[in-house]
This record gives C-alpha cells, structure tokens and sequence, in this order.
C-alpha cells in the first residue's frame, strides 16, 4: 500500500480560520471568551503539569503531562499522570522523578509545588498509541490536589471527535517561564482533518511540545499532541498536519489495566499467553517475524510480524504487532520513514490517509479474521 505520514519537525504553514486565543482567567465567567466553554477550560488548564528524571537542572528536561484518575478494571481507582512516551526519559517505577504544577489563574488557595524525588508506584508505556502513565502515590496526589491541581477522569463521557471539528490546545508555560507568566491562559484553535489509524490527524498553526492537550468547543479533553507530520492524503497529494492521541482511545487501555506492582505486569481484555505457542500456527497463516532495528527505541521490547509482498499477485506488505490489547496492523512499515497507522484487528477497512476505506488482499484478510478470532493477547510488561 501507498505512503502516509512522512516523521518530520517542520511546523505546518498559517490555515485560515485557525487563531490563537488569550482568556483572561480574571475576569468575570460571563465574560465572552468565544466559542468555547470557559469554565471547563480552566478546570481542564488545572490539569496540566510538568516532569522531568530526576533532579536535572536543564530546562528542556520538562515535559507536558496531564493529571488523571480512572477505575481500573479491578474496581480500584487509580490516579496519576499521562504523558507521551520518550524513549531516552528511562521511564521505570525505579525511577525518581520531579513534578511542577502551578494553577493558571489568581486564586489564594492555589500555588505553585515543585515536588523532587517522587517515587512511581508503577509505569506503563504503551508504544502503540505513544503514550506513558505514571501511577502515583496518594501522598503525592494529596499535595498536587491542595495545590488545586485537577485530576481529569478518564471515565467521564466526552463527545467523539469528528472529521472538520474545531479543536483547541492548551499553551502551558514551563517551569522556569512560571514566574513572569500573567493569570491569563492561552490557546491555539485547530481543526481536525480525520482519524489516522489510532491517531487524531489535525491542522494547527504552529508546531507544539509532545504532551500539549487538546479539547473541544465544550471544553472536554479530547487528546494529547503527539508529533508533526507530511501526509499523502487520498488525492496523493502531500500535506502537512499534526497528529495527536485521542483520550478515549488512551483510556480504553488504562480503564483495563491490572497493575501488579510486585512483579510489574499488566494484563488487558483476556489472559495473555506466550506466543511462541502460536508459532507454527502464525507462520501456517503466512506471518514471519520481524527482526527490529536494535536503534529502534519506540518498538523496543515488541515483537512484530510481517506479512511479505508478494509483487506477481500485486499484494502489498502487511505488519502486525501483538499487545496486550490484542493485535494491530498497518499498511506502513513500523520501521520506515512513514509513521504507521494502526487499526485494531475486528477492522478490515483502513483508516486515514491514502488507502483511508480500503481493504488488504484476501490473503492478508484472512490473517487479520484468523487473528480476531483467536483473540491473543501479548505479555506487555511496564518499564
């Protein structure tokens, strides 16, 4: 299948109809502040806080994460932070981190807490959708929370977010910036293209930090930006756009999660199995194994398997790659230059960019059916 999205660090040039935007958040809530709900956007501002490993003095060390709290699927509620995976942050729950949050807006019972050696209860990362949680101690939830930092629960019904919506990202000043930073809150209005396999493919007017979250018109968070891009939309015409993490699709993983920290391994959706078991059995249906770039660090850890071309029957390549949510797949190769859109196995159709609609050769939908239907789940362990 075609190309998609070309990895790039370019910002994408000025769309019309996309504005930057400042709410004075001291001024009264009745005041206009367009089409947005004001109210929703600050509590959602008071979310957002700042981390970095360890004790490191370097400014660009901090990055974007959002405060959230959910249900697991033990029926134990969870709370932490989400942030966008960064292979050389060392993520473990052996790991010390500091934390900053400072409410936007004048408020006596909200300040600023810089928290140092905060020590995880356990870490997740999920490389398919790019991002990481953090769980953290109730001490450290009780000092952020009278620090008026906002726990956003996951669980909350949001509305889905739909191809030609207005969508919004919030401008979080960063630690060192916080001291001459005003009460007013800024930020930027976008507009989404469609979905991009898992992904949210969106315009804005300027390049942003991993982490930055993104909410509606009504003020719900709807997702985290991940990273800019080159699209070949359907026409084949090359396009750049940003893609963020849809929230929903983020706490679809986590609201299934079983932690166990003793051993540091989670389960999703069903018991995951060993999947040299399945051996024979994926390669009888065609999938090979595929050897990772060790300089890989996004997929570190995973296992993937291809589907080869097979260019005298015109079938393109397919990869897949087994989670603990079950199995994935892509026309884009994992490894390339074109970053890849995943679908869920129980999905044979495309979605989003130059092959948005379409369906693989029939040998390669016979190996997604025989994939959902046996239902295997990898081992995934947090790091």
């Amino acid at each position: 299948m075609g190309k998609s999205v070309s990895k790039t660090e370019s910002a994408p040039p000025p769309t019309a109809n996309i504005q930057s935007h400042r709410i004075d958040l001291s001024k009264d809530p009745s005041t206009d502040h367009g089409p947005v709900n004001r109210e929703k956007v600050v509590q959602a501002s008071r979310a957002v806080l700042h981390l970095k490993v360890g004790g490191s003095d370097i400014e660009s060390s901090w990055v974007n994460a959002v405060a959230v709290s959910f249900m697991s699927k033990d029926g134990i509620k969870t709370s932490g932070i989400i942030l966008c995976y960064k292979h050389d942050m060392g993520l473990s729950s052996d790991t010390e981190y500091s934390l900053h949050y400072r409410p936007l807006g004048n408020s006596d019972s909200t300040t600023a807490v810089s928290l140092s050696a905060v020590k995880p209860e356990c870490t997740f990362t999920c490389p398919l959708l790019y991002f990481s949680f953090i769980q953290l101690s109730q001490e450290t939830v009780e000092s952020l929370k009278q620090s008026g930092c906002f726990f956003y629960n996951l669980q909350d019904q949001v509305s889905p977010v739909e191809a030609e919506d207005t969508i919004y990202l919030l401008q979080s000043p960063t630690p060192a910036s916080t001291a001459n930073t005003s009460s007013s809150l800024h930020y930027v209005q976008g507009s989404v293209k469609e979905h991009y396999g898992q992904d949210i493919w969106y315009k804005a007017v300027c390049s942003f930090a991993p982490g930055i979250p993104l909410f509606n018109s009504s003020g719900e968070l709807v997702g985290l930006h991940k990273s800019d891009g080159t699209v070949t939309a359907q026409d084949d015409k090359e396009t750049q756009c940003t893609l963020a993490i849809p929230l929903t699709a983020v706490a679809t993983v986590l609201t299934q999660v079983s932690l166990n920290c003793d051993s540091q391994s989670l389960s999703l959706r069903s018991n995951p199995v060993d999947l040299t078991s399945y051996g024979t059995q994926l390669e009888e249906i065609g999938l090979e194994v595929m050897s990772l770039n060790p300089s890989s660090e996004r997929y570190k850890g995973c296992l993937m398997y291809i589907s080869p071309a097979n260019l005298r029957e015109y079938i393109t390549a397919i990869w897949f790659m087994p989670t603990c949510m079950g199995w994935y797949w892509s026309p884009t190769d994992p490894e390339g230059e074109l970053c890849p859109n995943w679908m869920p196995v129980n999905r044979l159709e495309v979605i989003g960019g130059f092959w948005h609609g379409q369906i693989p050769a029939p040998k390669n939908v016979t190996i997604i059916r025989w994939l959902d239907q046996h239902n295997i789940t990898a081992i995934c362990y947090t790091r």
